[in-house]
């Protein structure tokens, strides 16, 4: 069980690490946590945040391809990606 939630929230940071830009890149944890309670993966195991890694779409490599391309190589969660997309805007 600890093994299967382990693995819940390394796929939501791979995916936070896979596209995030600039300052947005130096505390993922913002950018899952954005009201700044977790800012560590010890943090983040708290029980208290087990549905929310559960419901995340897992990150998943669509195919291997010979260029970088990641809306075309990889799978990614829609909701995360959002919060990517708006902290990529914004310097901390």
């Amino acid at each position: 069980a600890n093994v299967a939630r382990l693995v819940d929230r390394l796929d939501a940071l791979l995916t936070i690490v896979s596209y995030c830009k600039g300052p947005s890149c130096r505390n993922p944890w913002r950018l899952l946590h954005p009201d700044g309670g977790v800012n560590s993966l010890v943090e983040a195991m708290s029980s208290t945040f087990d549905d929310f890694y559960r419901t995340r779409a897992k990150f998943a490599f669509l195919k291997c391809d010979l260029r970088y391309i990641p809306e075309e190589n990889e799978s990614a969660d829609p909701e995360l990606m959002a919060a990517i997309a708006n902290q990529n805007q914004t310097v901390f």
